[in-house]
């Protein structure tokens, strides 16, 4: 497993100006971390960072592997599952395998499986419902087994009730293989459902309003009085106070 350090990280946009200014992070081992924030804060700039899609104008991010036998370093489920329509669902998960599995379809079928779609292996993404393809893009993420699986919203394009059981099947694949985790997210119940640390970020340029420990273990009652309070100091972080919670519900 990896740790993640963000080191005097600065990145600016043509159009966007300044989004990261001297930012500091570590994301520890084996740990699951979120980021939230305001929109366009720089959350998904991070990820985009860590893969090397983009590139800092100043520091650096450093990913110390403690893990030398993994594949590859990281992986990434984006917002949307990018699935190719004409491969079947197997052979999407096939796909990433070659040249790195000799058994590419005994481990589609395993992963398949960890996500409860293995009667759909032979299905093609035209006939998924969103959030099976959701799951098709997160096993897909997780086939080579990497070090690091960074999460990009994954769940924001589904439906209330689909998004919590996606997020019920998230803890269960974190729990039986712990990998360090980071996730995007602008559902604050979702990283105080999954995560152990919440970054909680500024508008930009992003800067660390707060960092929250959640310490109940998993799996989490999403009514747990302890997680609310949690909530609160997040919104507040956020700058979201009381009397604008009850504002918005009309009371």
């Amino acid at each position: 497993m990896s740790n993640i350090n963000f080191e005097h990280i600065s990145k600016s946009f043509t159009g966007a100006g300044l989004v990261l200014d001297d930012f500091n992070v570590t994301v520890p081992s084996g740990s699951f971390v979120s980021l939230v924030g305001p929109t366009a804060c720089g959350k998904s700039t991070l990820l985009r960072l860590i893969l090397g899609l983009d590139q800092p104008d100043e520091g650096r991010i450093h990913l110390e592997s403690k893990n030398n036998d993994c594949a590859v370093p990281c992986a990434i489920a984006f917002q949307e599952p990018r699935l190719l329509p004409w491969l079947t669902v197997r052979e999407n998960i096939e796909l990433v395998l070659e040249g790195h599995c000799p058994d590419g379809a005994g481990r589609a079928a395993e992963l398949l499986g960890m996500v409860g779609l293995a009667d759909f292996a032979n299905a093609y993404p035209k006939v998924l419902s969103g959030g099976m393809a959701q799951r098709v893009s997160l096993a897909r993420a997780l086939a080579l087994e990497p070090d690091v699986l960074l999460l990009d919203e994954p769940f924001s394009a589904v439906d209330a009730l689909t998004r919590m059981k996606l997020q019920d099947a998230l803890i269960r694949i974190y729990m039986a293989r712990p990998r360090t985790t980071l996730m995007v997210t602008h559902d604050i119940d979702e990283a105080l459902l999954t995560s152990q640390k919440i970054i909680v970020l500024s508008c930009r340029p992003a800067s660390i309003v707060d960092v929250v420990e959640v310490k109940a273990g998993y799996p989490r009652d999403r009514t747990d009085t302890n997680l609310f309070a949690l909530k609160t100091r997040i919104l507040k972080g956020l700058g979201i106070v009381a009397e604008d919670i009850l504002e918005g519900a009309g009371i």
